[in-house]
């Protein structure tokens, strides 16, 4: 299984992306609020987690190194290096 070679840092970074998937892909659905109200609990829970490991919030992390493109209107990676 994959998730036995991340580490703590990378499975909650993956587990909040999976959150935010969850937020996009909801948008249109009528039970929406409460869709989100019942997440927004374990939202803050991993973005607590994640800041106490690695010493910044998780929104600092993703506005630095991800970003929509205007033209598909997919999320893109990017490192220091681009």
């Amino acid at each position: 299984m994959i998730m036995k070679h991340l580490t703590e840092k990378d499975k909650l970074m993956s587990a909040l992306l999976q959150m935010d998937n969850v937020v996009h892909l909801t948008e249109d659905n009528e039970w929406k609020s409460y869709i989100h109200n019942q997440l927004i609990s374990v939202k803050c829970e991993l973005e607590r987690q994640y800041t106490n490991l690695t010493g910044h919030k998780y929104d600092e992390y993703m506005y630095d190194y991800w970003s929509m493109n205007p033209e598909t209107l997919e999320m893109e990676y990017h490192t220091n290096d681009e």
